[in-house]
């Protein structure tokens, strides 16, 4: 890939049906010590994608009493009980990109 072409990630929330509920992406550069930016990219995708699924699912007064930390539990109790499923795509990065 050209240095030009933005890398990125892309985080999808598919429910049991495989209908998609929501999606989310990443294309900051910046990593973590020890994380490759391509690492970086995915939890960041998929934290915001814990946080945007359960506001599709939840009404606004529900919402509001709901930090970041419990969406993330509440989505993966979805995937782990109850066939939801996250996908992470990644754009511009190499087969086997680490960077």
């Amino acid at each position: 890939m050209s240095e030009t072409t933005p890398k990125g990630a892309i985080a999808i929330f598919t429910d049991e049906k495989g209908r998609v509920i929501a999606t989310t992406t990443d294309f900051d550069r910046s990593s973590p010590g020890g994380w490759t930016i391509k690492e970086a990219q995915r939890r960041r995708a998929s934290d915001r994608l814990a946080t945007k699924v359960v506001r599709e699912y939840s009404s606004p007064g529900l919402w509001r009493g709901i930090n970041d930390y419990i969406a993330g539990v509440i989505v993966q109790n979805l995937v782990s009980d109850h066939m939801c499923r996250i996908t992470v795509e990644y754009v511009g990065h190499d087969e086997g990109d680490q960077s």
